[in-house]
């Protein structure tokens, strides 16, 4: 994830950057699964770029590029 991003979300947490990442760096640990029965194991899916979750959740391409960006436009 961009820097500018994680400044941003860290601050609107009353977080730290490190923090944040600290726990953004946890491996996943799917807890519902103790509450849910599924037929199938669940699986945990290879690491895709911030841009591509962007894209995924159809995040149009202005509002996309603002959040990639490398600057705090907030100023």
């Amino acid at each position: 994830m961009p820097t500018p991003f994680l400044e941003r979300l860290a601050s609107a947490l009353n977080s730290t950057v490190e923090s944040l990442k600290d726990a953004l760096a946890l491996p996943p640990t799917p807890k519902l699964a103790q509450s849910y029965k599924a037929d199938d194991r669940p699986e945990v899916r290879e690491p895709v770029t911030f841009e591509q979750i962007l894209i995924e959740a159809d995040v149009p391409p202005d509002p996309r590029a603002l959040l990639m960006t490398t600057e705090n436009q907030d100023g």
